[in-house]
Formats: C-alpha cells, structure tokens, sequence
C-alpha cells in the first residue's frame, strides 16, 4: 500500500510527518513525503522518498511578507490577513499534489494541506486523512480543546459555538479560494461552498500528534478522532558536539537556550542585540546564551551576529 504524506510547512511541521512515515515504513507500506524541496535531503536521509517539488517554504518564509507575518503573533487578525497572503506564494506549488499522489492509496494531510488534499482524495478516488499537532477546529464544549476559547477553564456550549462562528471557517478563509481554483482548473470537480467544505473537515478522519494525558480527548468529538500520541524521529545522523561547545557547556551551570526554529524575522540584527541586551539586564544565571538561529538570522550578517553575541560574556553563537 502506497500512502503520500503531505507535510507543507517549516521543519515544525514536517519532522513529524518523517517519524510517522518511518513507522509506516517499518509495518510494510511505502511512503512518499510531499514537502518543500529544502527538505529533500533530509526526508531522503531518514530513509523515506521524497516527492518532486518545486516550491521551497524558506523562500516564502524569507520573502518581505514572511518576516512579517512572523512579527504580527500578537494582532490576531492582522496575522490572518497576511497568511492568507503567503498562502498564495505556494499556492501553484500545491498543485503539484496531485501528480505525487497518482500511484497513491491514500493521503495523510495536515492544516496547512487539508482542503487541497481533499480535493484531490476525490479526485483520485482515495481515502484521506489529516494528522494535526494541536487540537483540530473541531466544535465542543471543552474550553482546553477550543482555539481560543471564550471560556478556556470551563465546558460550556458557549465555547463550541464560538468554534462554529469564528474558528470552523478559518480553514476555508485562507484556502478555500484556492482549492476551488485547483478543483476547477485542475481536477474538473465542482467548486465547494463554504458550508460544504466544513462539514467534509468535520467527517475527516483524523489524527492527533500529541499525548492524551496533555490533553484528553473531548466527549463531544466525532468518532474518527483519534489521539495517537508524540510522533518522535528516531534520527539516523549521528551528531558529535565541537569542541568549543562542549567546553562552554561545561565551563559552569546550565546556560539559557534561545531558539527560533523555523521563524523569522524583519530585522535579525536588532534581535540579536534585543536578545543581548534582555540577558545581560534580566538572567539571574551566568550571562551565558546558546542561540539555535534556525532561519531567523537568514538576512543577518554572520560576522554582525558573532560580534553582538560576544559582548555577552561567555556566550557562543549557533
């Protein structure tokens, strides 16, 4: 059985469906990993093919637009304006679903992939699934389970039926537009409506990437939910620390850990003095700092960064 994980997003979004894919590899399916093509050597190194693609996240991530969704975390609605416009810099990019999932027998989707992949499990004629990493925008009345929720410590029909009015739609508000495209241009399907894109999500067997015990599952969710647990990878490189970080890690107690992961930002050298200035005016431990720049330092001159990081004393730049 052949089985096609869309995994569109950063690395957050990606490793996961890697550790999912071993696990379905090693119980006799065959896997392809549908992600941007920066990630085609590392899907290939965990032992898992990769599909043809020709969009890159990191592109869309780095471009002007990125750097600023990335700084518009707190204005909710702002933030929602401008992933509806990085959803179009990989918009064409998606099409190219659907020749990765020709030979397929089913798709495992997630958020940033729903409704395309929908789309073209219709097309195909396959089952599909989605594997979400945070609660699903699934109506109940669990204030924990609900994205958020008006009552978060409580269970109140007030907080699922804020999920239906505001939460539910979001889906179909940054993607429903371009599926439609896709199903008319691409797939020869009739378009969707917004009424009829949410109750498809809702009937969408899915699968949640994290441990009950964080959050147990609502009584109130459908019957195809199902809490699966942390996907971890089990990584095949072997990783051996440097020198110089093994002696700055021993030189004296835990140092603070600063990472950005796949985020980034519109001015990386005001961070990292932002980031200098915070540790040396608040840490109550030695002033000590490992930075994981991941890509928000892209558009940072790396001698500027080491310079800055320095003026903190003991501090060593990743």
């Amino acid at each position: 059985m052949r089985i096609v994980l869309s995994a569109v997003g950063t690395r957050g979004d990606v490793q996961p469906f890697l550790a999912l894919g071993q696990g379905l590899q090693e119980r006799g399916y065959q896997v392809r990993i549908f992600a941007g093509a920066e990630f085609r050597e590392w899907i290939e190194a965990q032992g898992l093919a990769a599909a043809n693609v020709s969009f890159t996240i990191r592109e869309v991530m780095d471009s002007p637009l990125g750097r600023r969704w990335a700084e518009e975390g707190a204005n909710p609605y702002r933030q929602t304006q401008l992933m509806k416009q990085l959803v179009r810099g990989y918009a064409q990019g998606l099409e190219e679903l659907l020749p990765a999932c020709r030979d397929a027998d089913a798709i495992i989707s997630s958020f940033t992939s729903d409704l395309p992949a929908l789309s073209v499990a219709e097309s195909l004629r396959i089952p599909h699934l989605s594997l979400w990493l945070q609660p699903p925008f699934l109506p109940t009345r669990v204030g924990q389970a609900t994205h958020n929720a008006p009552l978060p410590h409580r269970t109140s029909w007030i907080n699922a039926l804020f999920t239906q009015i505001l939460v539910e739609p979001f889906t179909w508000q940054l993607y429903g537009e371009l599926t439609n495209d896709l199903r008319q241009r691409v797939l020869h399907l009739p378009p969707l409506s917004r009424a009829e894109t949410i109750r498809r999500l809702r009937n969408l067997p899915r699968l949640l990437g994290y441990s009950e015990h964080v959050l147990p599952q609502p009584a109130d969710w459908p019957p195809m939910v199902h809490t699966t647990g942390y996907l971890f990878l089990a990584d095949q490189q072997a990783w051996t620390p440097s020198a110089a970080l093994t002696a700055f890690l021993a030189a004296g107690p835990s140092p603070i850990y600063l990472g950005f992961g796949s985020m980034t930002a519109v001015d990386p050298p005001a961070l990292t003095r932002l980031i200098v200035t915070a540790i040396n005016r608040r840490a109550s431990v030695r002033y000590s700092i490992v930075v994981g720049q991941g890509w928000v330092a892209t558009n940072c001159p790396p001698r500027f960064c080491r310079l800055t990081m320095r003026r903190t004393t003991g501090s060593f730049l990743r």
